[in-house]
């Protein structure tokens, strides 16, 4: 299977692929979860319930688990720019296009890193991500749209009321970007507790952006 052409091949066999998108589980159309509650279009999950997060909706293309897992795993080393953009494209076809909301989107973001943390430079595995994205959409990417003001801690080691607090007023758009009356799609590889989209869709708000939603390789939670 090719996005638009044959330098764009998605190099995942259909198995991994049934793996990855377990079509036995409910999809949560809030925050992305998998879960074998049957839910209508209007319920929220028991994950995303008590959350109130700055953006409209999030899919992914499973939890963070088995295969789909250890394929963030991998993106993250060094030297997986391919494959990151082959998930992005996988992405895109089997979620983004599919999306309620795709014909309105009008760009694309990512979220940054944070190069303060390390001495050398680190790759931004959501950027390849998004150009993965955009390969198979066609949508504009704005490139680092998004910036940390200030050094965090390690979401990882937090609680979820933390990690909220830990990203109060800690992304922000840069100044040469305009995204006034945008429809954008937020793109990461793994969402958690949300905390970070939720950080990144408000800074956007405030900067003009009319409408914002999130698409992301992994929902990193349990099964509900």
């Amino acid at each position: 299977m090719t996005t638009r052409d044959d330098e764009k091949t998605i190099l995942v066999c259909d198995p991994c692929r049934d793996d990855i998108r377990d079509r036995q589980l409910q999809v949560c159309h809030r925050c992305g979860a998998r879960g074998k509650i049957p839910l209508t279009f209007e319920d929220q999950c028991r994950v995303c319930r008590p959350n109130r997060w700055h953006f409209e909706r999030a899919i992914s293309l499973g939890n963070y688990q088995n295969q789909l897992r250890q394929a963030v795993l991998n993106l993250k080393r060094r030297g997986q720019g391919s494959a990151a953009r082959q998930m992005g494209r996988l992405l895109a076809q089997q979620e983004v296009c599919h999306a309620e909301f795709f014909d309105a989107l009008t760009a694309l973001v990512y979220i940054p890193v944070q190069w303060r943390r390390s001495l050398l430079p680190k790759e931004n595995v959501a950027e390849m991500i998004a150009e993965g994205v955009a390969d198979v959409t066609g949508l504009p990417l704005v490139d680092d749209a998004l910036e940390y003001n200030r050094v965090t801690k390690k979401q990882g080691r937090l609680s979820v009321g933390q990690r909220f607090a830990n990203l109060e007023s800690a992304v922000s758009v840069r100044t040469r970007i305009d995204l006034a009356d945008h429809i954008l799609l937020i793109v990461d590889d793994v969402m958690t507790s949300g905390a970070t989209a939720s950080a990144a869709a408000k800074a956007l708000y405030r900067s003009g952006a009319k409408t914002v939603f999130v698409a992301t390789i992994a929902r990193g939670v349990g099964i509900y």
